[in-house]
Parts: structure tokens; C-alpha cells; sequence
């Protein structure tokens, strides 16, 4: 392989391994228990912060 060859076939596979990680991220169980979307949300600076 050529030096030019090597770089592309880097690119492609970066580009290969940030879509799949893309889809594995995006595929997770978007239903609750219930059927419902739940969306959590943390914010810094609660008591259970301090705990851990």
C-alpha cells in the first residue's frame, strides 16, 4: 500500500467507527416501563451528589 492508499483506507474506517458508534448510541430502549418516553435530567449540586 502507497502512502496515499493507507491514509484513505484510515479515513474510511474512522468514518466506519463513528457511524456504527452513532447507531449503537441512537438504538437504546427509547420506552419507559410504562410505554412512555422518560427523560431524566441530573443537575450538579444535589444532596444526593454528596452522598456518593
Amino acid at each position: 500500500m502507497n502512502r496515499k492508499s493507507k491514509k484513505m483506507f484510515a479515513l474510511t474506517m474512522s468514518a466506519l467507527m463513528t457511524t456504527s458508534l452513532a447507531l449503537a448510541g441512537c438504538s437504546g430502549d427509547e420506552a419507559g416501563a410504562d410505554g412512555k418516553v422518560e427523560l431524566t435530567f441530573m443537575f450538579r449540586g444535589n444532596p444526593e451528589e454528596d452522598e456518593l
